[in-house]
């Protein structure tokens, strides 16, 4: 894993724990077990490091996707889609209070 892989997977497990006003980014960089220049050498600040918080989220979301569209028949695949939408809410709910912290702060920039 690579050290701005390792500040994404950190980012994740704060924001997620504390939300994103709580955060900081000396706590990410405590996490990650990196200096916080270092966080801020490859994000310019804690909103860019949000949105590719959400990023990561989205590119294993639609990678276990197409690795369920690929296995199963097309008349089975609305259906999985739709269970593994409710099993991830279930299993990660801190992933949706990422999406609302950046719905709010898109709606607050504006």
């Amino acid at each position: 894993m690579t050290t701005r892989e390792r500040i994404i997977q950190a980012a994740y497990h704060v924001l997620a724990e504390h939300g994103y006003d709580a955060t900081t980014i000396k706590a990410i960089a405590r996490e990650a077990e990196v200096a916080p220049g270092l966080v801020h050498y490859y994000f310019a600040n804690k909103d860019e490091l949000l949105v590719e918080v959400l990023k990561d989220i989205s590119s294993r979301y639609t990678e276990n996707m197409r690795r369920v569209m690929d296995s199963l028949p097309a008349d089975r695949v609305g259906e999985a889609g739709l269970n593994d939408a409710l099993q991830r809410t279930l299993r990660t709910p801190e992933t949706y209070c990422l999406r609302w912290d950046y719905a709010i702060l898109r709606c607050c920039l504006r």
